[in-house]
């Protein structure tokens, strides 16, 4: 009995090394990912980004479920999608990082090896049809998010909740400040260039809309009266959003298509 209880405890001493063990390793790995993103300025803003919509979704998810509060609710879903959204833009970053490292590695011995530069041309080529492939389901995520929008708006439209205008102000506000700033750190003329980005960017855009549009929506309640104010903004919102993710989807499907994109 006592053997049989020691190898029992000496089978759990080895499951536990060997979680700590893979614990330590997605450890380094994820220090030495930062430690590589720091070095471009594309990926680590987006990361940085990233971190602050983390806590901008539990700010929204907590006080939206204490208030009862639908607006900041769906705010909060919105973030969550617009950090899934980042989460797509930097894998796909990452993956065009290495696809063009190993293409210049390749090009140098293209004249001993000519096939491994072809190769490298066809991976760096899948590599920013990836970046397209990126940018289209941002896009699709995008429509989804305008779509729940609305169909929110039509049911608050009907029956008007009632909310704690105080604290919704102040946590959409915070909310409409931190995206406003990550929308003027964005990298612009890298997201003309790029759908990945560019569809990372729209995500954040929508986001600030949505926020701007609740704190909008309180203030001309509490003042006017307008109980209506944020199912018609948010609604609004919604449209607008919806019109640029089809405009995404529409090029990057035409790139995915191997067809020439409308001037």
């Amino acid at each position: 009995a006592s053997n049989a209880l020691l190898q029992h405890q000496l089978l759990e001493l080895d499951i536990f090394t060997d979680s700590f063990k893979g614990a330590l390793e997605k450890t380094h790995q994820l220090a030495k990912y930062v430690q590589h993103t720091r070095q471009e300025s594309e990926p680590w803003q987006l990361l940085n980004f990233l971190l602050v919509q983390s806590v901008v979704v539990l700010i929204e998810a907590l006080y939206g479920t204490l208030m009862d509060s639908e607006g900041l609710i769906s705010a909060s879903a919105d973030t969550i999608l617009c950090c899934v959204a980042l989460l797509i833009a930097l894998y796909s970053i990452s993956r065009s990082t290495a696809a063009a490292d190993e293409a210049q590695h390749n090009h140098i011995c293209s004249a001993e090896k000519p096939r491994k530069h072809l190769t490298a041309f066809s991976r760096t080529t899948s590599a920013q049809r990836g970046e397209s492939l990126s940018g289209f389901v941002n896009g699709i995520l995008l429509v989804f998010v305008s779509f729940l929008v609305f169909f929110e708006s039509i049911d608050r439209l009907l029956e008007p909740p009632l909310i704690e205008s105080g604290r919704v102000i102040v946590i959409s506000a915070i909310g409409s400040l931190l995206n406003g700033i990550g929308l003027l750190l964005f990298p612009n003329e890298s997201r003309r260039e790029n759908h990945n980005l560019q569809g990372a960017y729209l995500h954040i855009w929508a986001n600030t809309l949505a926020s701007t549009a609740l704190l909008v929506s309180v203030v001309l309640r509490e003042t006017l009266g307008w109980v209506q104010a944020e199912p018609v903004l948010a609604s609004t919102a919604a449209l607008i959003v919806l019109v640029a993710a089809v405009r995404l989807i529409s090029q990057t499907a035409q790139l995915l298509l191997l067809k020439a994109p409308r001037a």
